[in-house]
């Protein structure tokens, strides 16, 4: 029973002493300088593919928001995907200042994504054509040291499109951005506890199961089951569920003395018709499934 508790304590304090701690998301890009904008000519995607250098976890996606006090003229779509152009997530900032505005982005949960490292992503966002101005400085953001900047991508098409072309003669990049947090570790230390425990919690069972079932260690077979030809014989029987060990034993022990009453009882009419006396025991301990015996 010690064992048990020393295992389910020890789980407890591994689990607690690698709990993961909340994070604060960051920005993947922000601003240092102040801004040039100019509007679109076009529908357009504009973006950029990055890489990260551990795994990160996205949690929102921005849009640039050069007038923040009016908030955006209309809704731009935004999304992130891999490098062959496969949709991992995507969002809409909605147009107005509904919005939480923050670091010159307008941000909008997003469904989670984690970002792996020696993997290229592309984010981008749908500005159409003459609407909110662009971001058209790229010397003005310094980029979180966890990711990195690949190369400036745009498409120029109508609705919200997988930005495949090089985008490095034109602005508004850096329209788009994402916050993210870092990925939390496996934590091996709780399985390894939990593991411990459940042998532990095994091997209570086990033996408790031996123990019903008359394998007490210590004692040779011969000492399971009735013997009444010894003079030593030993009676194993379970004890059952919710009753106190010494009652048990008890009971078993006024049973076996009325048995033993009834054969001496047979014996004697046995001996007075004439027949030949049964082997009568001289004496039989009764034993609970603990292995403590009643004289």
């Amino acid at each position: 029973m010690r064992g048990w508790r020393l295992g389910f304590f020890v789980t407890l304090i591994l689990f607690a002493s690698v709990a993961p701690r909340a994070e604060a998301q960051f920005a993947a890009l922000t601003q240092t300088q102040a801004l040039s904008t100019t509007t679109f000519g076009q529908d357009t995607t504009r973006g950029f593919s990055f890489t990260v250098s551990t795994p990160l976890v996205v949690q929102q996606l921005g849009v640039f928001d050069s007038t923040p006090p009016g908030g955006l003229i209309v809704s731009h779509p935004i999304a992130i995907w891999a490098g062959d152009g496969t949709l991992l997530t995507s969002a809409t900032v909605a147009a107005g200042t509904g919005a939480p505005f923050d670091g010159t982005y307008r941000w909008v949960s997003t469904t989670p994504i984690t970002l792996l490292p020696a993997h290229t992503y592309v984010v981008g966002a749908y500005f159409p054509q003459s609407n909110d101005p662009e971001l058209n400085a790229p010397l003005n953001v310094v980029f979180d040291p966890r990711v990195s900047f690949g190369q400036a991508r745009l498409n120029n098409t109508t609705g919200l499109t997988y930005p495949d072309t090089d985008g490095s003669a034109s602005g508004g990049q850096f329209n788009a951005n994402f916050k993210a947090t870092t990925a939390a570790p496996v934590p091996v230390l709780p399985r390894v506890g939990a593991i411990a425990l459940a042998l532990l919690l095994l091997g209570t069972l086990v033996r408790r199961a031996r123990e019903r079932d008359g394998a007490v260690a210590g004692a040779p077979p011969s000492q399971v089951g009735l013997h009444p030809q010894t003079a030593t014989g030993v009676l194993l029987v379970p004890r059952p569920a919710g009753t106190s060990l010494l009652r048990s034993a008890a009971r078993r022990y006024r049973w076996t003395a009325s048995a033993v009453t009834q054969i001496q009882g047979v014996a004697r009419k046995a001996g007075a018709t004439g027949l030949t006396p049964m082997a009568k025991p001289t004496a039989v301990r009764a034993t609970n499934t603990m292995g403590i015996a009643v004289p």
